[in-house]
């Protein structure tokens, strides 16, 4: 929507179930108001560009009529009822709202603001017994069944219908995207995740907002439902309070907050919830394309409003919950990488009914971001001499390698607490050679760790020291796919850049090397085509680097304990 000025909306009240501090008939009468404030002209009949009401229309069968523009022309006399007359009148309200005299119909905004391209009608005559839009059209070909009449929606053509109005500056209810602080939509997103039938929206007032949601569910491989969110990044603390859920469509309709790579349908995702009738949980989607888990179940399933809470420190989610946002339950936890630590941070809510929609009560929503303290960098000693088998890092068990079986099968045994953050600890199974430009291959045909930081897969590095720079594709801990990471400098942090879920961790493999920029690929036994995860630029300092795999088993707490990476076919060819 064009936002010259500030737009509030009157939803379609059959589609939701209002529970507000405003009444439907106080609602009914605050937008009243502001149609007068924004429609009547001074004493001179000036007209000014607020002077504009815009109709949603979301299942409109016409792609001209899924959004309308009404101009009033003359000011609205003190005794009509212009808001009724445009949601249920037949007439032309006994000559108060006569087309071409009182009011003309646009396709955009700039339209109507310049009076430009109005609407034309069939036979130059307006349909009033059509509710608001008279059968005409931009072009003045008849449209036929593209109204709505509030007072009979059962008899109405079209039934998702929204009213948007055109009003002064800090009066009455508001879309969120004017919610006060000047940032709009280069700040934030309010769209629909997936495909739902039904499609959403959210407002605010005062600092509560108001979701409108369809939606089969967010859950499984792919969601759907609606997602009003910014960019972040780093680590934050997310709180809300989840007033109500409304109607309840389905006892897994939900409501919460969402963190998410992005607005595909299968991101990775984090989401602390309320639910219609289970309670609060917490779901995660831990690589794209994977299955969404509840890691530690659901909570007091006699919850009809909740306090929750996400916090998200480096790769560790966090679930609470509460009462009185005071005192915090912590109710789950898990591990999520999130794609260069970038993410989105917001509201959402699914009906997890395809053909209903629910709304969703927020309030008390606060992100808070944290400036935790980074590890100065490690200082490295000279490059060890180069060993086709090495313990980097000094893992407590020393790991092993064994060549290639009668089926071509490599198996490479690892230890260690890791390759993540800014010093690794690992068994890498290298060669040493030029750093030139080649692409190195193979296929990961299993890696079974149940620990989340496990590694298996290949890797490129700069040199021996723990710190040192690298770019690393392979096979993630708990079967959470493929990964894709990289230290572009010694000492520096280790990013996650990109994950892909892929059945039992098999895949091709394949890192391309250009100069510093290095490539990741992917894909599956019954794929043709690569799939890319991304690329990035990697610091490597000498003349030579060491290529081949790297094996963690990814804990503190289980230092002791092996994950075995089994591969083939691997190979390097010059580029």
């Amino acid at each position: 929507m064009q936002a010259l000025a500030a737009w509030t909306r009157e939803k379609n009240p059959t589609a939701i179930t209002l529970s507000r501090q405003l009444t439907n008939r106080a609602r009914s009468k605050s937008l009243k108001v502001l149609i007068v404030l924004s429609l009547r002209s001074n004493t001179h009949n000036t007209f000014h560009s607020s002077g504009i009401i815009h109709r949603g229309c979301a299942d409109c069968t016409s792609p001209d009529h899924k959004h309308i523009y009404y101009r009033r022309l003359t000011p609205i006399p003190e005794d009509f009822d212009l808001l009724n007359h445009l949601l249920n009148g037949q007439s032309n309200a006994d000559g108060r709202n006569v087309w071409k005299v009182d009011f003309e119909l646009y396709s955009t905004y700039e339209d109507a603001v310049n009076n430009v391209n109005p609407w034309q009608c069939p036979n130059d005559s307006f349909d009033y017994r059509n509710t608001f839009v008279g059968e005409c059209s931009p072009s003045g070909q008849r449209v036929r069944n593209q109204q709505i009449r509030f007072k009979d929606v059962g008899g109405s053509p079209v039934r998702n219908v929204g009213f948007y109005v055109d009003k002064p500056e800090d009066a009455g209810i508001k879309d969120f995207l004017d919610g006060g602080s000047g940032e709009r939509s280069a700040l934030y997103r309010d769209e629909d995740l997936g495909h739902p039938m039904k499609k959403g929206s959210t407002t605010e007032n005062d600092g509560t907002y108001h979701m409108l949601c369809g939606g089969s569910d967010i859950w499984g491989t792919k969601d759907e439902g609606h997602y009003k969110a910014r960019l972040e990044s780093g680590d934050i603390d997310v709180v809300v309070r989840v007033d109500s859920i409304r109607p309840i469509t389905n006892g897994w309709a939900k409501a919460g907050i969402l963190l998410r790579s992005s607005y595909e349908d299968d991101a990775v995702t984090a989401f602390a919830l309320l639910s219609g009738e289970n309670g609060v949980g917490l779901h995660t989607r831990v690589s794209k394309g994977n299955s969404m888990t509840m890691p530690g179940g659901n909570f007091d399933q006699d919850q009809t409003s909740s306090w929750v809470k996400l916090q998200k420190i480096g790769a560790h989610i966090t679930f609470s919950y509460s009462d009185d946002g005071v005192v915090w339950t912590k109710r789950a936890e898990d591990t999520v990488f999130f794609p260069d630590d970038k993410f989105f941070v917001g509201l959402a809510c699914t009906s997890h009914r395809s053909d209903k929609v629910t709304e969703a009560t927020f309030s008390n929503y606060e992100v808070i971001r944290y400036e935790a303290p980074t590890a100065s960098p490690t200082v490295s000693s000279a490059p060890t001499l180069w060993d086709a088998n090495e313990n980097i890092g000094e893992p407590l068990r020393d790991g092993e390698y064994w060549p290639a079986d009668a089926n071509g099968v490599e198996k490479i045994r690892g230890s260690g607490t890791g390759i993540w953050g800014t010093a690794d600890s690992f068994f890498y199974h290298a060669y040493q050679r030029p750093s030139n430009d080649f692409t190195v291959t193979t296929f990961i045909s299993g890696f079974g760790s149940s620990q989340v930081f496990a590694r298996g897969g290949i890797m490129i590095r700069d040199d021996s020291s723990d710190g040192a720079s690298n770019a690393f594709i392979g096979a993630m801990g708990n079967y959470r796919g493929i990964g894709f990471q990289t230290r572009d400098s010694a000492g520096e942090e280790t990013v996650h850049h990109n994950g892909h879920y892929v059945p039992s961790n098999k895949a091709w493999v394949k890192l391309i090397k250009t100069g510093n920029n290095i490539e990741a690929h992917y894909r599956t036994e019954s794929q043709e085509e690569w799939t890319s995860l991304g690329s990035k630029t990697v610091n490597f300092s000498g003349t030579t680097i060491q290529v081949g795999y790297a094996v963690t088993v990814g804990s503190d707490e289980n230092q002791w304990w092996y994950a075995d990476l089994y591969a083939k076919d691997y190979s390097i060819e010059e580029n």
